[in-house]
């Protein structure tokens, strides 16, 4: 049996390969939904391969009295499943892959809920609303409701796709795939950088209408989108951004975008 703690800050054994950072694995699933305790007992159990509630005490160092009731919360939450040897039974977690494919099948679901959920908040929204954003995961999340949002229409948007690229290379590669396999079409403004231009021969099969303006003389480094009753602003290079939800706005600079849109073809 591998030895395990999960008081300290790493977990060895051969299960796992070596020193595996503790922290990390509980940090994750926490942000997972677990409580810590359960996460710990998730990481114990994983380590363990097939346990009895007895092993599970032992090797997580926490009385049996207490332990029942974070089984049965995991067990509920679907984590970990029994199996019966004989007349025993024992306890397995699930593994890695399916824990991934748990959560995207919750997020699925979520998605679906999307349009039903944004129909509802719009009943009951009043005035404008703003969010900020900063962090990597964060930035994503702006970039991921241009996708999601139901009935937004044609994205707009000011790009400027060096520092985007910079600052989130392997998203956006994959964003553009799924925008795509959404159908959502795509008109922007760029800066006439070599990734602009780059990004500009792809625009048929990336369903854009890309038109590019001096460098040298507009440079601007950050991106602004109109999509729906949506407006976001993206400092890729800071990893911040702001999102405000007003149809006024969002028809102000979806005017400004038309305008700049025609005096983009003439320069």
């Amino acid at each position: 049996m591998a030895a395990l703690t999960t008081k300290s800050s790493s977990l060895t054994g051969a299960p796992f390969g070596g020193r595996i950072r503790l922290d990390d694995l509980r940090k994750t699933l926490v942000d997972l939904g677990l409580a810590t305790r359960e996460a710990n007992l998730y990481l114990s159990l994983l380590g363990l391969g097939s346990a009895s509630m007895v092993e599970i005490a032992r090797a997580s160092g926490t009385r049996r009295t207490t332990l029942y009731p974070r089984v049965l919360r995991l067990l509920k939450k679907g984590v970990i499943r029994t199996e019966v040897f004989g007349r025993r039974k024992r306890y397995i977690a699930i593994t890695p892959d399916e824990l991934y494919a748990l959560h995207r099948a919750r997020l699925e679901r979520v998605r679906d809920l999307l349009p039903n959920l944004q129909t509802l908040m719009g009943e009951r929204r009043l005035g404008t609303r703003v969010h900020a954003f900063e962090g990597r995961e964060q930035v994503i999340a702006v970039y991921e409701d241009f996708i999601h949002q139901p009935r937004a229409g044609t994205l707009l948007g000011f790009i400027a796709i060096r520092e985007t690229q910079r600052a989130l290379p392997d998203f956006m590669a994959t964003f553009i795939r799924r925008r795509v396999r959404r159908g959502i079409h795509m008109r922007a403004i760029m800066p006439a950088t070599p990734e602009a231009q780059e990004r500009k021969r792809n625009d048929a099969e990336e369903l854009r209408e890309t038109r590019l303006i001096p460098a040298e003389r507009w440079a601007f480094t950050g991106d602004v989108y109109v999509y729906g009753d949506r407006v976001a602003i993206v400092s890729p290079a800071e990893l911040r951004a702001v999102r405000i939800e007003s149809p006024e706005i969002a028809r102000t600079v979806r005017a400004f975008f038309e305008l700049a849109w025609i005096g983009a073809s003439h320069v």
